[in-house]
Parts: structure tokens; C-alpha cells; sequence
């Protein structure tokens, strides 16, 4: 699998070359970070794998954190 690149740039998130709405490059970091965990599952160094491990679920709730938040805007005040 090819290197995948994100570029937030004037509001707009570009991936691999393409402009893709915000919500859906949440989506898509979080199917790679996925992907990225299921990989590093095979990694034959246990302690490399949990050290991996730990930082891509970080980045994951991270994601997930920020997808809920686009999703589920705060209410306005009055």
C-alpha cells in the first residue's frame, strides 16, 4: 500500500491530491488508522507492536473525539 498524505489547506482537507469534505477525511484517517493497527498486528516485536499500538488508538479517540464534535456542534447561545 502506497503512502497516504493529508493536507489541511485554506479551510480544505486535500488527500492524495483530491479536496474531500472535513467529515469525510475524519472518516477516512480513522479507516487508515484502523487499517495501520490491524498491520502492525504482525509486527514480530511485542513491544514495538503495544508502543505502535497505543499511539495509533490515541490518534484514533483523537479522531473520533473530533468527528463527534464536527458532527454534533455545541447549541448556540441566545
Amino acid at each position: 500500500m502506497g503512502e497516504r498524505t493529508f493536507i489541511a489547506r485554506d479551510g480544505a482537507v486535500i488527500f492524495e491530491g483530491r479536496e474531500v469534505p472535513e467529515y469525510r477525511a475524519i472518516a477516512l484517517r480513522q479507516h487508515l488508522v484502523s487499517r495501520a493497527l490491524d498491520r502492525a498486528a504482525s509486527e514480530p516485536r511485542a513491544a514495538a507492536f503495544w508502543r505502535l499500538a497505543g499511539e495509533l488508538r490515541s490518534a484514533l479517540a483523537a479522531s473520533r473525539d473530533q468527528r463527534r464534535t464536527t458532527d454534533n456542534p455545541p447549541p448556540r447561545a441566545a
